[in-house]
């Protein structure tokens, strides 16, 4: 699944999305194939999600077996994959400061989080009236405490990335940073209510996070090469999360969490043995530009929806959902594409602040790279 070798690549890729700013993005040689690949697949999922989301809520298409064969409540691997990916990296910031961790996030996470949520919002707000939507001017002025749409991924991650850089502060591993998620996973259902903080989201989430920064710190353990025993690990985890399922709506935690990563295990062996081919070769653009897709794919998914029921009096749930998910992704990619070539650079993120130069930290695992090696059968 994940093969290692001493290379620097694994610096250069960001916790969220590789890309350094929208209007440079890195060179292929920055990249890891199969990485990229995980991040379009999973983006590619997320989007699919909000267009049959949005037609359910708009009688468009009925609570029926599509909308709880992908809901699939308790195994959605879609944002835990996500969050699992993210925490590869989790590592990287071990040696640096407080503030240098503060500044990149708030470049990379915070400033979209407001700049696109307030965009997002304020246009929801603004045609409620023909929409029959909820959103009014009162979800922009609370953004600071509570997320609206899809922005609450920006805000949990934020959360989750902190915490876990300050535990590694204080002085724990990386697996005793996984053990302290796993107690917050445990409490489901026991957090304090109307906490600004989604304590419950950060709960959920963490666990897998921290197997990400796991997986990072340790990535030397890892060697699957063969498309074989890929093949295997893709079969079994994905098998592994259809017959939970079948367990029933509401099974006990670890089951829960051990069929999610089952189908996580499934999925990265997947995006590699796609990163050896051409076939769905489309993955690692969306996997580049995953932020962008994140924070712009609704308000284009959502207004050719409009158009396609309002203008065009379109009702063909198959239609909504092929050309929804088609806007969804492409433009968000057109708007970067505008944005390369008017110069805009501020659209997506801040520039990062210069990296300085990493403090030696006896707590700081080996920095290990992530490569793909090319199978030679």
């Amino acid at each position: 699944m994940i093969s290692t070798s001493r290379t620097s690549n694994i610096e250069r890729v960001d916790s969220l999305n590789p890309v350094e700013t929208a209007a440079a993005p890195p060179t292929p040689r920055s990249r890891i194939a199969w990485i990229d690949h995980a991040r379009g697949l999973s983006i590619l999922m997320v989007v699919i999600g909000h267009v049959i989301l949005g037609m359910t809520s708009t009688g468009l298409l009925d609570d029926g077996p599509l909308l709880r064969i992908w809901d699939a409540r308790y195994y959605n691997i879609r944002m835990p994959f996500f969050f699992l990916l993210s925490g590869l990296f989790a590592e990287r910031w071990v040696g640096r400061t407080t503030a240098d961790f503060l500044r990149d996030k708030g470049a990379t996470i915070v400033y979209p989080y407001f700049v696109w949520g307030i965009l997002q919002i304020s246009i929801q707000a603004a045609i409620a009236p023909i929409t029959n939507g909820n959103m009014t001017i009162w979800h922009v002025i609370r953004l600071p405490v509570l997320s609206s749409g899809q922005f609450w991924f920006l805000q949990v991650l934020f959360y989750i990335m902190l915490g876990y850089f300050l535990l590694r502060k204080l002085g724990l591993g990386p697996i005793s940073c996984l053990m302290v998620a796993l107690g917050g996973y445990a409490m489901q259902g026991e957090w304090p209510q109307g906490s600004t903080i989604p304590l419950e989201l950060v709960g959920y989430y963490a666990p897998f996070y921290a197997v990400g920064g796991v997986a990072g710190a340790f990535a030397s353990w890892f060697r699957v090469e063969r498309p074989a025993h890929l093949a295997a690990i893709m079969i079994g985890g994905f098998g592994a999360l259809a017959g939970a399922i079948r367990l029933g709506e509401t099974p006990p935690l670890p089951i829960q969490l051990t069929a999610t990563l089952c189908g996580i295990a499934g999925a990265i062996a997947l995006t590699s043995l796609l990163s050896r081919s051409r076939i769905m070769g489309f993955l690692p653009v969306l996997g580049r530009y995953s932020l962008e897709i994140l924070v712009a794919h609704m308000l284009s998914a959502m207004g050719l929806r409009l158009a396609l029921h309002r203008i065009f009096h379109v009702e063909s749930a198959a239609v909504h959902l092929i050309l929804g998910v088609v806007a969804g992704i492409v433009g968000p990619l057109l708007l970067v594409w505008l944005c390369n070539r008017l110069n805009i650079r501020y659209a997506f993120r801040l520039p990062r602040p210069p990296k300085p130069p990493r403090a030696e930290s006896s707590q700081a695992a080996p920095r290990p790279s992530l490569t793909l090696a090319r199978a030679s059968g």
